[in-house]
């Protein structure tokens, strides 16, 4: 076994916490060109001696298993109705649960790559495809391609092609249509059985387009193909509205299309109804797919040591705030996703944890598990172990966290670029939400126990609170080390290449014009 293994023992029993952080020359501009530091290797650690988790193994398979675009109130176990989820109900039975999980961005792009780079987007750069990503930085499957691990990425969304591309340490990347074939998946297996493995699936069934047979839409409403066809058609030309300076390679913003905008979410209220079916059919046959691949690892016979992780990448609004679709606010629906860890032999299974959890911890906490506390010096995110095995201190009220960020570069639509700007910044504390909204000035702030839906902005009368939040907002985002994405920001960096196939996904999923 490889070396990395052989001192698991050492390491699990060491706890190194630590942090990047470089000068800026404008604390408030997310998008600063920065030029890249040495490895994290260099880096100053602080030591902490921590007890190994009884939840830490070596060696074992690790995957990932992503659903797009799955908003948490469709899934039974975080309150849904409908019983839309049975098999991801099932896999809870077995996990630990956060109740309180949250995608690092509104949209795919960003999150993934934050995901699996521990970091949020003010340090790896990547907003939108023309950007590249961070080059100091090194994802999760490059760690554990180091440590003796196989690795495949099959993804349905070419928007992570950041990570599944060239420098994110996947050996092989694979674009898939909505969720991946078994022959492929049991066909992969095969050829690394006896090897400790990573495997990342990304489906993509509750995203639009709405292609779901109809027999799995007939579970759930009549909705004839030519009403399918005009949901998929007004959400199509909403989306191209909203990026139509981005699709005519100008700055978003150039022109006004506002007016345009608000007859076409009128047209998607109107189709509201049909949308709804639609979207529980693809949730229910992701569900049903998730199920067959848990079936998959069985037969494989590797799923009783397997650590497995279930989440979403965000959500998606329909109307609740003023929009539709992703990536326009940070708002619950768009960025409170699940997360489900089962750990091998089904240990801590049922635990719920209702402790704030990121996105962005998964990484630490994968390779915590793992025994490779050392690998996590570099990550913003932190090891969830501890708030599992109990050993982490009890939660204080007052402690702040920021949660997501949104850097809009790709949509505009002028009542949300006056109310919110371009640039938020989402914070928890307590049962209290606020979001940054940093070039207007302003920090919504919401009681998400008495508000769930945050309709009622309490900012005017919490102004201590508010005022205290942007303060903690504005410290955290000066100690970001903040890289801009530019093709120019690091030597001989490029973004990703797209082929053939990605770009027939891009376009097919809405984010490239015709």
């Amino acid at each position: 076994m490889h070396r990395r293994f052989l001192m698991a023992a050492l390491l699990g029993a060491l706890a190194v916490w630590g942090c990047r952080s470089a000068p800026i020359e404008a604390a408030l501009r997310v998008l600063l060109p920065a030029s890249p530091e040495k490895s994290a290797g260099a880096l100053s650690k602080t030591v902490l001696l921590r007890k190994q988790s009884p939840l830490t193994t070596p060696g074992v398979p690790v995957v990932i298993y992503l659903i797009d675009t799955l908003r948490i109130d469709r899934i039974g176990v975080y309150g849904g109705s409908g019983a839309l989820t049975p098999n991801v109900d099932a896999l809870a039975a077995r996990s630990v649960l956060f109740e309180q999980a949250y995608a690092p961005a509104p949209w795919t792009l960003p999150s993934v790559t934050s995901l699996f780079t521990s970091t949020f987007l003010t340090e790896h750069g990547v907003v939108d495809l023309r950007r590249v990503m961070n080059p100091t930085l090194r994802p999760l499957a490059r760690r554990l391609v180091a440590a003796g691990y196989a690795t495949a990425a099959f993804t349905a969304n070419a928007n992570t092609s950041y990570i599944t591309g060239d420098g994110g340490g996947y050996q092989r990347a694979q674009i898939i249509d909505k969720s991946l074939p078994p022959d492929v998946a049991r066909a992969w297996l095969s050829s690394v059985a006896g090897r400790p493995f990573h495997l990342y699936v990304h489906t993509t069934e509750p995203h639009n387009p709405f292609i779901a047979p109809p027999e799995w839409i007939g579970r759930f409403g009549a909705v004839s193909d030519d009403r399918r066809r005009a949901v998929n058609a007004a959400m199509r030309a909403y989306r191209d509205a909203t990026m139509a300076d981005l699709q005519s390679g100008r700055a978003p913003g150039t022109v006004d299309n506002s007016d345009e905008q608000d007859r076409l979410m009128a047209d998607l209220a109107a189709v509201w109804p049909d949308m709804r079916v639609l979207y529980d059919a693809h949730v229910a046959q992701a569900d049903a797919r998730l199920g067959e691949f848990v079936d998959l690892l069985r037969e494989a016979g590797v799923w009783d040591d397997c650590l497995f992780i279930l989440l979403s990448d965000h959500g998606e609004e329909f109307g609740e705030h003023g929009g539709w679709l992703h990536d326009q606010s940070l708002h619950e629906e768009l960025v409170r996703v699940p997360l489900l860890i089962r750990f091998p032999r089904d240990a801590a299974a049922g635990r719920r944890v209702r402790e704030v959890a990121r996105l962005i911890d998964v990484m630490p906490t994968i390779l915590d598990a793992l025994g490779m506390k050392d690998e996590t010096a570099d990550c913003r995110g932190r090891s969830l172990l501890p708030l599992i095995d109990g050993s982490a201190a009890p939660p204080r009220d007052d402690a702040v966290h920021v949660v997501s960020m949104r850097s809009n570069r790709t949509k505009h639509y002028r009542p949300f670029k006056e109310r919110r700007g371009d640039l938020n910044v989402a914070l928890r504390q307590g049962r209290f939400k606020g979001v940054w909204n940093v070039e207007v000035g302003t920090l919504e702030l919401y009681d998400l126990e008495n508000d769930p839906g945050e309709m009622i902005d309490v900012a005017p009368q919490q102004p201590d609170r508010a005022a205290a939040m942007i303060a903690f907002a504005r410290d955290w985002m000066k100690k970001q080390r903040h890289f801009s994405g530019s093709p120019d920001a690091a030597a001989n960096a490029r973004p990703p290449a797209l082929d053939r196939a990605a770009e027939r996904n891009l376009r097919k999923l809405g984010y490239l014009g015709d």
